[in-house]
């Protein structure tokens, strides 16, 4: 027998907060022009929130200093200017425009600069194939001495390869992600506006054994040694790994759950925001970027792209600032912040990352001459400002973390619904999308909670009587899908 839904009519209400959150606000004006003006300017092209370009334009500011920027403290503490920024949105927010916008100049570096290295690279190859032809030759003849001489400009020839260079991958494994370390010198940033990399991190591909050794040491320009066999060992001094990572709600459920990076110290490690929404609002023809504002853009990051080595420090009242923030947080990892200990225990690191980061965007120019590489108190009172920020946006991932599980698997099924865009099905239907349960008796009274907080409606089918009774179904709040 057919069976039909019943036609039920439903008065739908706003639901009630899972947690009360509420979003801190962007101090943009933390940046200094002609960034700011971009940023804006991108997020009125791609009717974005400034706070996704803000991120990718710190991002891609990061990028470009990678390796040559490093910040030092009067205890004579020296770190990178290297940041793991995560950036939660729906699916459709128009991650791909609002990154490429900010990253599409460091390409064309990229390609600039491989084009005038290439007769290099075909010199370097040859002479390098050449010796190790003579080395077998020499062998083969039993021209022992002449062979270890060749050995030894062979090792001198590969102290200084000449390849391409490589600023920026995507998703990659962890195993791709040293290489591409190795061969950059140490540099390297991923922009990546899907969340599969944490799958690949976690295991994916290794039996579920997760690999992050390479992330972590990245973010402090640590010593990275990798022995494969069957494969030249690969060692890299100061690695520095910039991470901007767009990802979906479902997504960061599942990463802020991985209890390897918990407590290995990854989480403590990235910046999180959240950017509002405007689908649903947003206008067909919305304004171009302004020709000159983009070229200003482009312009600097450029410059920052060619900067010498440089090491930045603090005004005497920059580091007041500095030393005052740092006791305003201490005693707040034993209290209102002990949940969250390790990641506000290096907040103060990151906002340092941070004003290291403004002040080249501000004087970009002055650093190419090695002129302006001490930090001032008006930039370290901004870095400070967007450090508050993300901490605020900290609190509601640790918050995700620490809250009661039903909440956080409501949670989780809520952003499913959303990315799928299910308006109706019973409990079978969602269960195919939300992976994270096993079965249809563990889903059930999430689904029930959902109901009860007013995001579901339950309603029963048409039913013969013959045979098995089919499951209840649900409609989801319109209200959810916005």
């Amino acid at each position: 027998m057919e069976i039909t839904t019943t036609n039920k009519e439903i008065q739908w209400g706003e639901p009630r907060e899972l947690s009360a959150f509420e979003m801190p606000i962007l101090p943009l004006g933390a940046f200094p022009s002609p960034f700011k003006e971009y940023i804006n300017a991108v997020a009125a092209y791609t009717y974005t929130w400034q706070d996704m370009g803000a991120a990718a334009c710190l991002g891609a500011v990061a990028t470009a200093v990678s390796g040559k920027i490093n910040m030092r403290l009067s205890s004579g503490f020296e770190f990178p200017t290297t940041l793991y920024i995560i950036i939660v949105a729906k699916p459709a927010e128009r991650k791909s425009s609002v990154f490429s916008s900010f990253t599409n100049i460091i390409y064309q570096y990229e390609d600039k600069k491989n084009r005038e290295l290439r007769p290099a690279i075909v010199e370097y190859n040859i002479k390098k194939e050449q010796l190790e032809k003579d080395i077998i030759g020499a062998k083969k003849s039993g021209l022992i001495p002449d062979a270890l001489l060749l050995q030894t400009e062979l090792e001198r020839l590969e102290d200084e390869p000449v390849k391409p260079i490589r600023l920026i991958a995507g998703d990659v494994t962890p195993e791709q992600l040293t290489s591409l370390l190795a061969n950059n010198n140490g540099k390297m940033a991923i922009f990546s506006d899907e969340g599969g990399i944490f799958k690949t991190f976690a295991g994916r591909y290794n039996a579920n054994i997760a690999n992050i050794d390479t992330v972590l040491k990245g973010h402090d320009g640590g010593l990275i040694r990798v022995d494969r066999q069957g494969r030249e060992s690969e060692k890299i001094n100061n690695a520095c790994l910039t991470m901007v990572l767009a990802m979906q709600e479902s997504v960061i459920y599942e990463l802020l759950s991985n209890s390897e990076f918990v407590g290995r110290g990854l989480i403590a490690r990235m910046l999180f925001c959240k950017p509002r929404s405007w689908i649903g609002k947003r206008v067909y023809n919305t304004p171009p970027i302004p020709d000159d504002i983009k070229a200003a853009y482009e312009k600097a990051i450029w410059t920052m792209l060619d900067l010498p080595k440089a090491t930045l420090t603090l005004s005497p009242e920059a580091d007041k600032y500095a030393e005052r923030w740092f006791n305003k947080l201490e005693p707040m990892h034993n209290e209102e912040l002990a949940s969250m200990s390790d990641w506000s225990g290096k907040a103060h690191n990151t906002m340092l990352r941070i004003a290291g980061l403004l002040h080249c965007m501000e004087h970009y120019e002055a650093i190419a001459e090695g002129r302006r590489l001490i930090i001032s108190e008006n930039t370290l009172v901004g870095a400070i400002e967007y450090a508050e920020y993300y901490l605020e946006y900290a609190k509601w991932a640790y918050g995700i973390m620490g809250a009661d599980k039903r909440i956080v698997d409501a949670q989780y099924v809520l952003a499913k619904l959303r990315e799928h865009g299910i308006t109706e099905g019973n409990s079978i239907d969602i269960l195919k999308v939300c992976r994270r349960f096993k079965r249809v008796e563990n889903i059930v009274p999430i689904l029930q909670l959902l109901e009860g907080y007013g995001y579901l409606a339950s309603f029963e089918t048409e039913w013969s009587g013959i045979g098995r009774k089919p499951e209840p179904k649900y409609k989801v709040n319109p209200n959810v899908l916005t």
